[in-house]
């Protein structure tokens, strides 16, 4: 153990913050709201009713989105000036992004059965589907993928892939440069490749485990941590965030016990977007929660187990994506999320048929489900 801290020490590292804007040398247009076709990209943000940004500069426009912007009051939007074939291609890359999502868990699968059986990482896989990641559209596209549909029985491999869509929308929400954000999407990716080596009948186990089972559940991080540091081109600190994403900030993690800022800074992010992704899947022990009732639980009942920065910069980005959402009351009624309220991310703004509901005001009123996610079992 007292090894690999030193391999932590010597290994840390630190990346650039500067962001490349793809879109800043492109022409832009103000064009009519009814005008609008599936494929455009916005030039500019587009901020909904009470505040905020509903829709970021460089996303691709579908008919959802261009519905939403029709219910705001604006007449018109920027759009990147860009020819008919160039829209085409926006719009085709959007409608396979659920194909793609779903082709990269089966590939995911892949990368998690060669660990086991050959108890190594295939390290052209994953960067491939790092690039893939890259690719896949805007980051309300990605959310958006992050939500629905999501099958019980591959939970294992769904989740090393969302939690590689999480790392690299965070590497993008501190401005990590090109690279280091590439390593910490590697990262997010790898995470968890070290259950490769934890027997099925605890992997999978639908009870609560055993103190044995549950010890050697936790050497799942230095199980990873070793493939990492074995394979070619996987850089140290990548390596660092598949080691580090159980540790807490107070210390009370594993498998090192570090505490602060002797956690690596991938170890740090991969815990909140780890622990965020968990939450709000169906596993076969446990329901899912709500994005709202995993923010809740971050804000009320975590205190000191993230790094206070990091997590702040992800409770003020995550609950914005769901902005224009609907959802399931417990009543049983639907709504609309409208705003977000940015001291109380967990408790929106939402409207009723033809009224506003603020929830932090309405504590018998909670969310029971957003109407888009919804988990199927493999017969």
């Amino acid at each position: 153990m007292k090894e690999i801290i030193q391999l932590l020490k010597k290994d840390s590292t630190r990346g650039g913050t500067k962001m490349v804007d793809d879109f800043q040398s492109q022409n832009k247009i103000n064009i009519d709201i009814d005008e609008l076709k599936a494929g455009m990209k916005l030039a500019n943000d587009i901020e909904y009713d009470f505040g905020g940004i509903l829709l970021p500069a460089g996303t691709i426009l579908d008919n959802k989105k261009i519905e939403r912007l029709k219910r705001l009051s604006s007449e018109y939007v920027y759009v990147y000036n860009e020819n008919e074939e160039e829209i085409q291609e926006n719009l085709n890359r959007t409608q396979n992004a659920e194909k793609k999502y779903q082709e990269e868990i089966d590939e995911m699968k892949d990368v998690f059965q060669k660990a086991r059986n050959l108890e190594q990482i295939e390290y052209n896989d994953v960067k491939d589907m790092t690039h893939d990641i890259i690719s896949i559209g805007d980051e309300s596209e990605m959310i958006d993928l992050l939500t629905k549909v999501r099958e019980v029985d591959q939970y294992t491999y769904s989740h090393l892939l969302n939690v590689g869509i999480l790392a690299f929308m965070f590497g993008n929400w501190l401005k990590f440069d090109k690279e280091r954000c590439f390593r910490l999407t590697e990262a997010g990716l790898m995470h968890d490749l070290g259950k490769a080596k934890i027997p099925d009948e605890i992997l999978n186990k639908p009870s609560e485990l055993t103190t044995e089972e549950y010890d050697r559940m936790k050497k799942h991080t230095i199980y990873g941590y070793e493939m990492a540091q074995n394979t070619k081109h996987i850089a140290p600190e990548t390596a660092q965030g598949v080691l580090t994403h159980h540790e807490r900030y107070n210390g009370k993690g594993y498998p090192l016990k570090l505490k602060g800022e002797d956690i690596p800074l991938f170890g740090r992010i991969i815990a909140i977007v780890d622990t965020f992704d968990a939450l709000t899947a169906n596993r076969i022990y446990q329901p899912e929660s709500t994005p709202f009732e995993a923010i809740k639980l971050f804000r009320e009942e975590t205190f000191g187990d993230f790094d206070y920065d990091l997590l702040k910069v992800f409770l003020d980005k995550m609950p914005n994506y769901f902005v224009n959402e609907k959802v399931i009351l417990n009543n049983g009624k639907e709504a609309k999320i409208v705003f977000i309220n940015p001291r109380h991310q967990d408790k929106p703004i939402i409207k009723v048929d033809d009224s506003y509901i603020d929830l932090y005001k309405n504590d018998d009123i909670k969310i029971e489900r957003m109407v888009d996610s919804y988990y199927t079992t493999e017969e």
